[in-house]
């Protein structure tokens, strides 16, 4: 069955006419408005829960590298100061192999002023021992 809409006859049976169709069109809009709207932002929630983890990741990343910067800058200044120190070392002993070289010739000087001094004390050549 077939459902005709009469036009009003009347100047203010006009004027609801269009306030009812007004109306309806408004509700009516208003209606698919908000299906399409709920249509397209339905999996919205979950968007926002993968974009929460996914910030949350690139912050965790973030932390990662600059907690991998620090380690490897502490690594480099830790190399520094092991090779500070082997160098340290390294002319350590070199100054303990001159001390021994001196303290060696120091005995030999001693044993030849020794030998000296015994030679000088048999030919009768007076020694100064203050000088």
């Amino acid at each position: 069955m077939q459902n005709n809409v009469s036009l009003p006859q009347t100047l203010t049976g006009a004027f609801w006419f269009v306030v009812a169709m007004f109306f309806g069109s408004l509700v009516g809009g208003t209606t698919i408005i908000g299906i399409i709207k709920l249509i397209l932002t339905r999996k919205q929630p979950g968007a926002e829960v993968h974009e929460s983890e996914a910030r949350t990741a690139k912050g965790f990343a973030e932390t990662k590298q600059i907690e991998l910067q620090t380690n490897i800058s502490a690594g480099d200044a830790v190399l520094r100061m092991v090779q500070q120190l082997v160098f340290t070392q390294a002319a350590n002993e070199q100054l303990h192999r001159d001390n021994e070289r001196l303290a060696n010739e120091n005995e030999t000087y001693e044993k030849q002023i020794e030998w000296a001094k015994a030679i000088f004390k048999v030919k009768e050549i007076p020694w100064d021992d203050k000088s």
